[in-house]
């Protein structure tokens, strides 16, 4: 099965840094909890992406393309 991330999600996966699927997962996972209420659309993204990668193989998330990632770093002062 193939699974296909948008570029939002894999620009968290991206930013979160994980060595692994599993990694990744437990890390999204422990985030969940500390949504609130105001912030449903936040916790449904990141359940998504637990879905995507629960879905997916280790071999898979080894392979993702990460270049597609938005830049989030802050632009060093000039």
């Amino acid at each position: 099965m193939t699974v296909t991330f948008t570029v939002e999600e894999i620009t968290a996966l991206a930013a979160a840094e994980q060595s692994s699927r599993t990694a990744a997962i437990i890390y999204f996972t422990q985030t969940v909890p500390f949504y609130s209420e105001d912030e449903k659309e936040l916790k449904d993204f990141t359940n998504t992406i637990i879905d995507k990668l629960r879905a997916m193989t280790d071999t898979q998330y080894s392979g993702l393309d990460f270049s597609t990632a938005i830049d989030t770093s802050e632009p060093e002062d000039l």
